[in-house]
């Protein structure tokens, strides 16, 4: 007879006879329960443990060494005054108080952590090996916003992501944001909240980040800190909230990025000199993409072309970029002469690729076009390619060949 069936004439049996079922597990002191929840397997223990979720603690109690990952969405139900944290590393999601569950997961490596009214370091102060985390900071984040919540990231990390899903007027403020983490790899950065402090280590180990963190002009310090930090990265992403918060900072020197490869940059408007400043900072950099944000205007700028020929050449245009692509291009005075200095000075360019602005007219694009192809190329091997529309232009020195995007 099958299990359920059986079980179904047990209690029908039961029934019939008046006989009282007896629960003999839950009479146990807390103190076995928790000792037989340690031979169970995590998800097991955990679903036992929800039977008794309103009047006991047991899982609270409970140490979870052998945990390698696991998802966490915290969140608090309208009209309840305590922190309910669910966890998902399972198939149906169970629920515990937060106010008795005490988080010790010693060998867990990989957390996924969504937050929404919940302290972070209640949960990341008991993962001490922590290697891989993905924390998303929700709308309701923090709960008490008089006073302003800390987060300190395990100094075991090797991956990090840091998102916030809302931004605007009513963020509240990190008082503190400690990110002493000096094995990280990858990071990526989503933040608008105010840092009130924030202390950062080096990353030797860094080969990828993504930065998209808009701060007060007051707040700045720590970005241009973290910048530094970052300085042996091989690629690095700066969105446009990033650029912002650089371009309207103080005077500060650029960090040298001996390593980096591949450099991503999202402008507010273009500016060659800047550029040109960073990419001698850029020694071995190989491919460089900009994707131009400035507002499109049909009147023409008053202001004079601000190019000027550098000095010194960057080491990197002369010895290693290979790639260099362009989004937005307006055709700009100044973003004429970049692109042509790239393609005069740069003998090992293999691909060149301009998308010229969506507002720009089709008629003028293609006198971008016919402009950029006349421009001598130190490279033999380099490939101009220009978009106009959906259609894309292979430029040669003697020739050109088009093709239909797909």
């Amino acid at each position: 007879m099958p299990k359920g069936k059986q079980r179904k004439v047990e209690e029908e049996e039961s029934t019939r006879t008046g006989t009282p079922k007896i629960d003999l597990i839950s009479s146990l002191p807390d103190s076995l329960l928790c000792h037989i929840l340690l031979f169970l397997p995590t998800r097991c223990a955990m679903a036992t443990s929800i039977l008794a979720l309103e009047g006991s603690s047991i899982f609270a109690q409970r140490k979870a060494p052998h945990v390698k990952k696991l998802r966490l969405a915290c969140v608090i139900p309208r009209g309840i005054n305590q922190c309910i944290t669910r966890v998902s590393c399972f198939e149906r999601p169970c629920v515990f108080d937060c106010l008795r569950w005490i988080v010790d997961l010693p060998s867990l490596k990989n957390l996924e952590l969504d937050l929404n009214y919940v302290d972070p370091d209640f949960v990341l102060l008991g993962c001490p090996a922590l290697e891989n985390l993905e924390l998303i900071l929700q709308e309701s984040f923090p709960l008490n916003a008089s006073q302003p919540p800390e987060i300190h990231m395990p100094d075991s990390l090797k991956r990090l992501t840091l998102m916030q899903d809302i931004f605007g007027e009513d963020i509240n403020d990190i008082e503190d944001l400690v990110i002493d983490t000096p094995l990280l790899e990858y990071l990526s950065i989503k933040l608008w909240a105010r840092c009130l402090q924030v202390s950062i280590s080096d990353y030797p180990n860094m080969v990828e980040a993504h930065l998209d963190i808009d701060q007060d002009q007051e707040l700045v310090g720590w970005v241009l800190q973290l910048l530094k930090a970052l300085r042996q990265t091989k690629l690095l992403d700066l969105r446009l909230s990033t650029m912002k918060c650089l371009l309207r900072a103080p005077a500060f020197e650029l960090p040298e990025f001996s390593r980096l490869h591949n450099l991503e940059l999202q402008i507010p408007y273009f500016n060659s000199g800047y550029l040109i400043k960073l990419l001698h900072n850029c020694h071995m950099l190989q491919v460089l993409t900009l994707h131009n944000r400035e507002k499109f205007s049909t009147v023409e700028p008053e202001e004079p072309n601000c190019w000027t020929l550098p000095m010194k050449d960057p080491d990197c245009v002369i010895s290693h970029l290979k790639i260099f692509e362009f989004n937005g291009y307006q055709d700009s005075a100044d973003e004429y002469a970049f692109v042509a200095y790239l393609l005069e000075r740069g003998p090992i360019l293999k691909t060149l690729k301009i998308y010229a602005h969506r507002n720009l007219g089709l008629k003028y694009k293609h006198c971008i076009r016919q402009a950029l192809s006349t421009i001598p190329r130190s490279s033999k091997t380099c490939k101009l390619k220009v978009a106009i529309g959906y259609i894309w232009y292979n430029l040669s020195p003697s020739l050109f060949s088009l093709r239909v995007l797909p």
